[in-house]
């Protein structure tokens, strides 16, 4: 007895240690990004009324539990950045909380402490722990339930039944992914039941069911609507090997895939050495026949069947998943490979394994730290702080740039165009009542204006679109771009101050585009040349060359044209007409799989010059350039 007090008291120290100090860790550093626009429609949602949060989350893509938790939440303890992500930060304590009680008690204490350290180990909870987001509460909600069932299946007691259909209808109304979750965790317990004959089950488990239905029917309107809208159009990507390895890699990896794309791939060996583990795990938890192993073998399962059901919706219907919504299952996973460890033969293999799983997640959360990778608007805010008054509009041509400046620039006006080709995602009136959604009517817009600011970024679909209003003539530009960028970021806004001109739009058709490309100050040069940029190396006839123009050296922020082409041959020759007079440098990458973007694991590319570092050349002296990919 004094023994078992011992390892008790010992088994909380080493609990209560892992929790403080990971806690200590992730929320110190939760500030340091700004809002993206995920992030930035919660914090304006929350501002309405709780009936127009409901009403305007149907017309977006998510249930409303955690809009409306979060609103409710803000009204106590406000709505700084700090404080609406500590709202997330809450649910991951929420799982280490159930590592020391629930899950102990079915699995141990050495499977509940490794599930902890996990916890604040892996990335995965270090960025959704700081994402203002559904996701930590989803796992949340998700564990709870699977351990409640588990609970209820092997015990029958009525504790485990209420438990079980309380947390499982939250669950089912914070993300459709939990909504899946549940639905995976009915169906096996179903077959478990059936299997292992307890006929007794039966009776309590269908009116779980049953009572799950109902209590979703109010919503189930709005999620036909949701499903129909994403059946016609959704922007996420289709499944291939690069999707599949990202669904896989993300709880070792950041958030948005940058780390096992350009650094060394400690996610990836972490990703490899843990499936090896799941295999260990797999067969001593079907070779043994004790409740942890079953319980175990019950966590596994939901996860990989959410996983398999989210790539099957995807490849014959639309695609619909992405790493992140995994998260409420992902944590089931990492109960499954904290239970594969404590099946390793000898304490020292348990002690090495996660060594090495520390040693490669480490290096992750090093390179998580040195980076920024939500965008520059704290730059963005910091330069337009003394240059705008209340009075000053914004014209977006896309969501990002719309949500976020919408948040961190609340006094202005924001008007979304919305052209023919783009319908935007989005339930916009979240950002009411100062972001208004135009489809037309833009010249009555800008020719209320003196001056106000354009603004797109890099990956914006209708970028193009709106630099041709300023080479076109129906807006003047007043000052030099800024693009804003961290290296990191997928997210980098461009602003341009601008006036309107007499040219009205209505008097241009929609959506076509002209001569130019990437607007830059050059433009305005009177000395032009033609630029032939000759691509040699090229080994794989298939893809497209994506050759981008820079002015001076390759930084983000210095891109002035680019072309793209379809390869037809082993060289290529690309021309830039009417090209100003002055410094460039070229880089060319072949998009061998149309995602359009370089994909430096086996994407080949080359640069102008000998190296990066010695790209430049002068426009002016000559007017060929001859790139070589490698």
């Amino acid at each position: 007895m004094k023994e078992e007090k011992k390892n008790s008291k010992l088994f909380f120290i080493m609990w209560l240690i892992i929790v403080f100090s990971g806690s200590l860790y992730t929320v110190s550093k939760i500030s340091k990004e700004t809002l993206w626009y995920d992030e930035a429609y919660s914090a304006m949602i929350i501002k309405h009324p709780l009936p127009d949060i409901i009403k305007i989350t149907a017309s977006d893509s998510h249930p409303p539990l955690y809009y409306l938790s979060l609103s409710l939440y803000s009204k106590i303890f406000g709505n700084s950045v700090f404080s609406l992500r500590f709202f997330s930060f809450l649910w991951v304590i929420g799982l280490a909380l159930l590592g020391l009680t629930s899950l102990r008690k079915i699995a141990g204490k050495e499977i509940s402490l490794i599930f902890t350290l996990f916890l604040f180990l892996f990335p995965l909870f270090f960025n959704m722990g700081r994402e203002l987001r559904m996701y930590t509460l989803g796992a949340f909600l998700v564990t709870f339930s699977t351990i409640e069932m588990y609970n209820f299946i092997h015990t029958n007691t009525k504790a485990s039944f209420i438990k079980f259909i309380l947390f499982s209808i939250l669950a089912m109304w914070t993300h459709y992914f939990s909504l899946l979750s549940v639905a995976i965790i009915d169906l096996i317990s179903f077959l478990w039941i059936i299997f292992r004959r307890k006929k007794w089950l039966i009776l309590p488990f269908m009116s779980a069911i049953l009572i799950q239905v109902l209590t979703y029917i109010p919503w189930v309107f709005a999620l036909l609507s949701q499903a129909g809208r994403v059946a016609k159009d959704f922007w996420i990507p289709k499944i291939d090997f690069w999707t599949f390895l990202w669904l896989l890699i993300f709880p070792f990896s950041d958030k948005f895939g940058v780390y096992w794309v350009e650094r060394p791939w400690t996610d990836l060996i972490a990703l490899i050495f843990s499936i090896v583990l799941l295999m260990f795990g797999i067969r001593a938890a079907f070779k043994s026949k004790r409740d942890v192993d079953r319980f175990a073998l019950f966590c596994f399962l939901v996860y990989f069947f959410v996983l398999i059901s989210g790539i099957v919706i995807s490849e014959f219907f639309r695609p619909i998943i992405v790493p992140r919504y995994l998260t409420s299952v992902y944590s089931l996973l990492m109960i499954f490979i904290a239970y594969s460890i404590s099946k390793l033969p000898f304490k020292t293999l348990k002690y090495l394994s996660i060594i090495f799983l520390a040693v490669c997640l480490v290096n992750v959360h090093f390179f998580i730290n040195n980076n920024r990778f939500n965008g520059a608007m704290d730059k963005v805010k910091k330069y337009l702080e003394n240059k705008i008054t209340s009075n000053d509009i914004f014209l977006h041509v896309d969501e990002h740039t719309f949500g976020t400046f919408a948040y961190y620039f609340p006094e202005n006006k924001h008007y979304l165009y919305l052209g023919p080709a783009y319908k935007g995602y989005s339930g916009f009136e979240a950002f009411k009542p100062n972001g208004i959604v135009k489809s037309n009517d833009i010249d009555r817009v800008v020719q209320s204006q003196k001056e106000f600011w354009l603004v797109n970024y890099n990956w914006a679909p209708q970028r193009l679109l709106s630099e041709s209003w300023i080479v076109e003539g129906k807006l003047i530009l007043k000052d030099i771009p800024r693009v804003f960028q961290y290296r990191a970021s997928f997210y980098r806004p461009k602003i341009f101050r601008v006036s309107p001109s007499t040219n009205r739009f209505s008097e241009v058709e929609w959506g076509k585009l002209h001569t130019t490309n990437l607007l830059d100050t050059h433009i305005f040069s009177d000395k032009s040349f033609d630029l032939i940029v000759s691509i040699s190396g090229i080994k794989k006839i298939q893809g497209e060359l994506n050759v981008i123009l820079y002015e001076n050296n390759i930084l983000p922020e210095n891109m002035f044209m680019f072309k793209v082409i379809k390869v037809t041959s082993p060289v290529e020759e690309v021309k830039f007409e009417g090209v100003p007079a002055g410094t460039y440098s070229v880089f060319v990458y072949q998009d061998l799989n149309l995602n359009e973007k370089p994909d430096k694991i086996f994407e080949p590319e080359g640069f102008s010059g000998r190296c990066e570092d010695e790209s430049e050349f002068v426009i002016d002296n000559y007017t060929n350039i001859v790139v070589k990919l490698k």
